[in-house]
């Protein structure tokens, strides 16, 4: 008995050291559905620029050619672990710049790779590919040996490489501030710009130099997409997109303080994640029909635009989409999504307001944090509405709360400071005592639906008037045509005689 106490005692012990040695491991796991539909899992790491970074532990990938991202929702990738692209089918992968390690056998199971290029300097990667695999090299870059240099070809001052599904931009220098991309060069067709080809220069520090001589970018016909960070803090003002443009990837014009219209190609189907953040000289954006993604962040922090219209394509309205859009007044849904997700429209306080369209059943925590303009708010058939969703909209006094309503998460109308009248249109969802917190809100409903009220959490006030106040409208109006009539009668009569 004494031994097995001092056992149990031991193992409380271990356990608890455990719980305090420090976790080694990655931040997060995440993924990423890339615009060709590839899936990436990926870990990440580091707090803050130049530190971030991630590393792809699982790849999913579509077609004979991959380009591996860049950037992973704004993480560097810079290591790829082993087994990560079993199974994949591709014949050639073009690897991202920042690559510094590709574990043995990351790529071993890719049974019909033939072909790798690599855009940045030679990373680790001993045993990463099977034998016979053909390693290219962009010229310019250090740390190989006798590998084969990628094809380039320089017009204009701009550097082209060659890739199995075409040339891509890589970099130069514009003649005079203006740069025009070419649809054809070398005899082949230019598809892309690539990832980080015009951007401003990351520093040890963390800051980013930017790049101030491009002023104005005309892209001819033919080029599909526009790469990872291919404009990244670039003072860009002004560029002419074609229609043949389908993929505008992760931070692409992030940080184009200059940018005075986005000029999306009306072709366009992906908008990466945070590609237009922080484009502060935008006053309207028009989102095409033709889009069907946005990532997350993607027009966040346009500080000057004061419209928005979202095309008819557009399935979600992403997480922190048009959040911080501080000069927005208004928002037309020309689309049918389903979500709102979270921080949508957070701290956007000039926004006056919000249609929700019916196809929406989910507006998402602090989707409309701190818009202290709103004041008119029609919210479809939405079901549920979570934590915060419009906390401190100080301007709102009323809206109707649609019979579809399930459930009103923590907060989700507190501190509303002027909100004092709801027309409830079916029971009492679920709730509790924080969502109308500060609100001087009285909720009106019909007499079936008052004891669920009554009965609730909340410790707004109840009426169960709603049915006389509907009566009471509607006598006004019959009242006020029935008037106009009269005096339109009046005036016949007195005219004929």
């Amino acid at each position: 008995m004494r031994y097995a106490a001092a056992t149990i005692v031991l193992l409380i012990t271990l356990s608890v050291l455990f719980m305090y040695i420090p976790n080694e491991g990655s931040d997060a796991a995440s993924s990423e559905t890339a615009p060709d539909g590839s899936v990436y899992q990926y870990d990440t790491y580091g707090s803050g620029h130049p530190n971030y970074y991630c590393e792809i532990t699982d790849a999913d990938t579509a077609g004979n050619v991959v380009h591996i991202p860049t950037v992973l929702e704004g993480y560097d990738v810079r290591n790829i672990l082993p087994g990560a692209f079993d199974g994949c089918a591709a014949k050639c992968v073009i690897i991202p710049v920042n690559v510094k390690s590709i574990s043995a056998g990351a790529f071993t199971g890719c049974t019909q790779l033939t072909d790798v290029y690599f855009m940045g300097d030679g990373p680790a990667m001993d045993g990463a590919f099977s034998t016979g695999v053909n390693i290219h090299r962009l010229p310019g870059t250090t740390g190989w040996g006798t590998e084969t240099a990628i094809t380039t070809e320089t017009s204009d001052g701009i550097t082209y490489a060659q890739f199995p599904d075409g040339w891509m931009a890589v970099g130069g220098t514009p003649t005079d501030g203006a740069i025009t991309f070419k649809s054809d060069i070398g005899g082949g067709k230019v598809t892309s710009i690539g990832p980080y080809a015009f951007s401003g220069t990351m520093q040890p520090s963390g800051e980013v130099e930017r790049r101030t001589d491009i002023v104005s970018v005309r892209i001819e016909s033919g080029i599909t997409d526009i790469r990872e960070r291919a404009f990244y803090y670039c003072d860009i003002q002004t560029i002419v997109m074609p229609d043949s443009v389908f993929n505008i990837h992760d931070e692409a014009f992030r940080s184009a303080l200059e940018l005075t219209d986005a000029s999306i190609s009306p072709s366009a189907e992906y908008i990466g994640f945070e590609c237009y953040r922080d484009c502060q000289a935008l006053t309207s954006i028009t989102v095409p029909d033709s889009v069907r993604f946005m990532g997350d962040g993607c027009f966040y922090i346009c500080n000057s635009a004061e419209t928005l219209k979202i095309g008819s394509g557009v399935q979600s309205i992403p997480v922190r989409g048009f959040g911080y859009c501080t000069s927005l007044t208004d928002v037309t849904f020309n689309c049918s999504p389903t979500e709102i997700k979270a921080s949508a429209f957070y701290n956007c306080p000039s926004l006056r307001s919000i249609s929700i369209p019916d196809s929406v059943k989910t507006i998402g925590q602090e989707a409309f944090w701190n818009c202290t303009s709103l004041t008119e708010l029609s919210l479809g058939k939405v079901t549920s509405i979570e934590y915060g969703a419009f906390r401190n909209c100080t301007s709102l006094r009323s809206f109707d709360l649609p019979s579809t309503v399930e459930s009103l998460g923590k907060y989700c109308f507190a501190d509303c400071t002027k909100l004092s009248d709801i027309d409830a249109y079916g029971p009492c969802p679920v709730l509790d005592d924080t969502v109308f917190l500060n609100d001087p809100v009285t909720i009106h409903c019909s007499k079936d639906d008052y004891d669920s009220w009554k009965n609730s959490l909340t410790d707004a006030s109840v009426k169960d008037d709603l049915n006389k106040k509907s009566f009471n409208i509607l006598y006004i109006v019959i009242l006020g045509i029935a008037l106009a009539a009269i005096g339109s009668f009046i005036f016949i009569s007195h005219k004929r005689q």
